[in-house]
């Protein structure tokens, strides 16, 4: 262990003083010399946490409170002007600056509140009320530009732009003509595409014509050639998709769709396939050679009856379309080759076996 500035003055005294034929050698002991090999105490330490009295001043610290930086309150002035924080800046330039920006902020900053602005422009009733009469100096609008309503269309060319039309009534020739089977009245129109002259000629276009009393429809309106043709449209909630929706209809503004038309050629489709299935032994015997002479042998086809046969409703020949589904229902239609006979005949048969011939008058 080294010897410190005291223990070193010390020895230094002691050497000065004669002793420089001692031996004189360092301590691991603090505040100890060797000398001759002996431990000698030359300095003891005092006691206490500043044993030698030193000041904040002694080291340059005069100014600076002895607390934590947390703890720290520095003295700082306002900023004169709102500006921004640099590095390298004092801590109470930095505070003044921030006080600054703070003192600078109205309420309005900390309530939201429109009440707490400053200068705020007054509000007209518009502003809250959002309505159109509400304002001041609005424009006189029109619905219907005046030369766009028509009394009585007599020809498409009386439409001359594009736009919005009102038209009170078609004249019924023309509606005729055009294809347009609900006369109604109380019509509009909105022209959307115009070719023509811009005053009494239209020669290419098309419009949508409505009216209240069309209920869900309204008439698509082509002009080719200065000639209209007016085709009828639904909307799409009227289209009738499904086979029940047909069943169920009971409203002339639906139509029928594609898609329901394919599914009733497809259910159809198979009802026919099944009445040819049920139909497989259904025959037709229509050579003299195969003439039946009794009705009640005729089973399930078309039959030749000859004349005078028994059971037939004619005395002469003639044709029968029997038809026999089970052993106690069947029935018959007798159509005569009598050239004077104006009738057919039509009779059943079940349980109770075959019934009378019923005639029908042909007119």
């Amino acid at each position: 262990m080294g010897l410190d500035i005291k223990t070193l003055a010390v020895a230094k005294k002691i050497m000065s003083n004669g002793t420089s034929n001692n031996n004189i050698s360092s301590s691991d002991i603090n505040g100890n010399i060797k000398i001759n090999g002996v431990e000698t105490s030359v300095y003891t330490h005092p006691e206490g946490t500043n044993p030698h009295g030193t000041t904040k001043e002694d080291i340059g610290l005069g100014s600076v409170e002895n607390k934590k930086i947390d703890d720290q309150t520095p003295n700082f002035e306002i900023s004169n002007t709102r500006e921004n924080i640099f590095g390298g800046e004092k801590l109470s330039v930095i505070l003044g600056k921030i006080k600054k920006y703070f003192s600078d902020l109205k309420s309005v900053a900390f309530s939201g509140s429109y009440n707490d602005l400053n200068d705020k422009p007054a509000l007209k009733t518009v502003a809250t009320s959002g309505s159109y009469n509400d304002l001041n100096d609005k424009p006189t609008m029109r619905i219907i530009n005046k030369d766009h309503i028509i009394k009585n269309l007599t020809n498409i060319s009386q439409i001359n732009e594009i736009g919005f039309w009102s038209i009170n009534a078609i004249e019924q020739s023309y509606a005729e003509q055009i294809a347009l089977d609900r006369n109604t009245g109380d019509f509009h129109a909105i022209c959307c595409n115009y070719n023509g002259n811009g005053i009494d000629r239209f020669d290419f276009g098309n419009l949508l014509l409505f009216s209240p009393r069309f209920g869900t429809s309204y008439y698509y309106i082509n002009v080719w050639e200065g000639n209209a043709t007016a085709i009828k449209s639904v909307l799409k909630s009227n289209l009738l998709n499904t086979i029940e929706q047909i069943s169920a209809n009971t409203s002339t503004d639906n139509v029928c769709s594609a898609l329901a038309l394919k599914a009733a050629m497809a259910d159809y489709t198979n009802k026919f396939n099944q009445l040819n299935s049920d139909l497989g032994d259904f025959s037709v015997k229509s050579a003299v050679a195969d003439a039946m002479s009794d009705a009640n042998d005729c089973k399930m086809g078309i039959y030749q009856l000859r004349e005078n046969a028994q059971n037939s409703p004619f005395s002469f020949w003639s044709t029968i379309i029997s038809t026999t589904f089970r052993d106690d229902w069947s029935q018959q239609i007798c159509m005569p080759w009598g050239a004077g006979e104006r009738r057919i005949a039509y009779r059943v048969k079940d349980h109770n076996g075959w019934h009378e011939w019923c005639y029908i008058n042909l007119s």
